[in-house]
């Protein structure tokens, strides 16, 4: 029997179980009694919601990228031109960029206003929000999205295509995508299912995981914005 890890479907086995083994170690860190205790203990109410959700996004950040972008330079010398990042790629698919944020911003504006939205979101659960505290937000949502389309559409991905072609590859991504979407309700999870669709085909298609970044990026800030504008209970203040 032949373990060579340079087998593509060997390499994408690896990417499939890191994948689920980085999300599992992040979602019960972050889901600790025993943390969440810690914060609570240390810093009130407005302070503990900052400090505790940026701690939840570099924690993310470090278990989507840092550490399997670690491991998969040690074994397999990965670029990062792989993943299409570069200046030339976004000036390439320059439309995407534009035009995605300019669209989710403008569903979010409507789909903003339900009373289920705004009881989930935003993650932050402040009722004065300021400048400072809205860009916190918003820089947290980035490193935590980076690394979290760096793992599921960058190796995972693109290590799947390589072992069994393009839609197998997307129905993995997919299916894992959505069930690690349990724990947020039905409605996230349903609602994973095509946005993962679409990520993983801008992936492919303009050759830059930026696209999917920027788009989620998107997605997340402006649902909190919205979110904020919306809620009775949160307003925006000097």
């Amino acid at each position: 029997m032949d373990f060579n890890i340079q087998y593509p479907e060997t390499k994408a086995v690896i990417a499939i179980s890191i994948s689920l083994i980085s999300y599992y170690c992040y979602f019960y860190l972050t889901s600790s009694k025993r943390l969440n205790h810690y914060f609570v203990s240390r810093y009130p109410e407005a302070s503990f919601y900052i400090k505790k959700i940026l701690f939840n996004k570099i924690a993310g950040f470090t278990f989507f990228a840092l550490i399997p972008g670690i491991i998969y330079s040690s074994v397999w010398h990965i670029d990062l031109n792989q993943f299409g990042v570069s200046i030339n790629k976004i000036i390439e698919n320059w439309y995407w960029v534009i035009g995605l944020p300019l669209l989710i911003s403008l569903i979010n504006y409507f789909s903003a206003k339900s009373p289920d939205m705004y009881y989930r979101y935003p993650q932050m659960r402040i009722k004065n929000w300021t400048v400072h505290t809205f860009l916190l937000s918003a820089f947290g949502w980035t490193i935590y999205l980076i690394g979290y389309e760096f793992l599921f559409r960058g190796i995972l991905l693109l290590s799947c295509v390589e072992a069994f072609g393009i839609w197998p590859a997307i129905a993995i991504n997919v299916s894992i995508y959505s069930a690690i979407h349990l724990p947020n309700g039905m409605k996230e999870t349903l609602g994973a299912i095509p946005f993962g669709l679409i990520a993983c085909l801008l992936m492919l298609t303009s050759g830059s995981i930026l696209i999917p970044i920027i788009m989620h990026i998107s997605l997340s800030v402006s649902t909190e914005f919205f979110t904020i504008r919306y809620n009775p209970e949160m307003k925006f203040i000097n």
